[in-house]
């Protein structure tokens, strides 16, 4: 439909890749994306994310708004503080971010990030 992207994490197709090891703290961690509008167009990208349970280490050089639609995660900064995060939840993670994203259960997520 013109001026509509539907973007819905239940409707995920394709396979899982994982990470690079290097990023892998926890887990045989691997990941699921879905980006529906945005990618190379402009500042702003929109979609779903998925990913098995596991760690990784993160640094994000660009704002990020995720809701958690299925799953549990634990993001924990530099200096070692963490706030978990359920369905129904959202969170901004902003640029400059350094630490690890936790998925304590498999977790899929709408995403709104702008670079």
């Amino acid at each position: 439909m013109k001026y509509l992207v539907p973007v819905n994490p239940r409707d995920m197709k394709g396979e899982f890749t994982p990470f690079s090891p290097e990023k892998v703290i926890r887990g045989d961690m691997a990941q699921l994306l879905d980006e529906r509008e945005g990618a190379g167009k402009s500042v702003i990208s929109i979609g779903t994310w998925a990913s098995s349970e596991g760690a990784i280490s993160c640094q994000y050089d660009e704002d990020e708004l995720c809701v958690i639609a299925a799953g549990r995660v634990r993001l924990t900064n530099q200096d070692g503080e963490s706030a978990e995060f359920g369905p129904g939840e959202g969170f901004l993670i902003l640029n400059g971010f350094r630490g690890v994203w936790d998925s304590l259960e498999p977790i899929r997520k709408w995403y709104v990030i702008y670079k």
